[in-house]
Order: structure tokens, then C-alpha cells, then sequence
């Protein structure tokens, strides 16, 4: 995701929110925030769900894994894009599609690997090795991917 940001950032009209919890999580954002005018990490500001729920509310697309933050956006309205590793949408935690949301929810995942899902909550280690369901996802790639569903304003 450091990869995904550094090459969104490059793009000046880009402002990215950076959200989620706890200590070392706040850390490793709060460094890549720095690396970049435009980014702008929240994890540990203190912000109220209320508050990030509205900020989300206003996002043209929240990019995130399967998480929290994934039903989260999806549940205020908000286009989101999400990645798939161990898990699947297919397993039954896919996002819910609100009636406001302008546009369905769009998913980013490896298709064709035999040992997918591996877990239905993500919680056991690659039984292959290497987790190639994450590192065959390619961080152009998903940049590609977010371009397309939000072109810039002015070419």
C-alpha cells in the first residue's frame, strides 16, 4: 500500500485520508504521510467514528482492504474499492451495497489460486508460503484500477 500511495501522491490534484487505529498502525501512516504533502493520516488522531464516518461520506473512492473501514464507507454512501487476499467476497463479508452509493462496490483480488480463500476472517498463515494472493497484486495495478474509477476532473 506504501507503493499504491507513493505513486497516487505524485499526482498533485490527489488528497488521500489515511485511516486506522492503534499505535503501530499510526506509526507506519504517520510516516507515510510525511513522505507527502497530500496524505493526510488520521490513524490515531482521535477522531470520533462519527466524524470518520463523515469524512468518509465525502470521498470520491475509499481504497481499503477487507476491513472495517470497507463496510464502513460502503454503508454512508461511499464507492469503495477493496483488496482481497486470504479472504473473499464470495465468503459472505463483501460490502454492503448501499442504495446511495453512486456506483457498486468494485474488488481488487487474485482469481484462480487453488488454496483461495484460505480463511473466511483472514486469521491463519499462508499455507503455501509467501502469500502470493497479495503479492501477485501489483501496486500499478490497483493505481490503474482507482484511476478508472475516478478519472481527473480536467484531463
Amino acid at each position: 500500500m506504501k507503493q499504491v500511495i507513493d505513486l497516487l501522491a505524485a499526482k498533485s490534484d490527489t488528497r488521500i485520508y489515511l485511516f486506522g487505529g492503534g499505535r503501530r498502525e499510526a506509526e507506519i501512516l504517520g510516516g507515510w504521510a510525511a513522505d507527502h504533502g497530500n496524505v493526510i493520516s488520521l490513524a490515531g488522531s482521535g477522531l470520533s467514528l462519527e466524524a470518520e464516518l463523515s469524512l468518509m461520506s465525502h470521498l470520491d473512492l475509499m481504497v481499503t482492504m477487507d476491513s472495517a473501514n470497507m463496510h464502513f464507507a460502503s454503508l454512508v454512501g461511499t464507492p469503495t474499492l477493496s483488496i482481497w487476499g486470504a479472504t473473499s467476497p464470495v465468503t459472505g463479508f463483501a460490502p454492503y451495497q448501499s442504495p446511495d452509493s453512486p456506483r457498486p462496490n468494485e474488488y481488487i483480488q487474485v482469481d484462480g489460486l487453488e488454496c483461495r480463500p484460505c480463511s473466511v476472517f483472514g486469521d491463519k498463515p499462508c499455507r503455501i508460503g509467501g502469500y502470493p494472493c497479495l503479492h501477485r497484486i501489483q501496486p500499478s495495478a490497483v493505481v490503474s484500477r482507482i484511476m478508472e474509477l475516478c478519472p481527473p476532473a480536467n484531463p
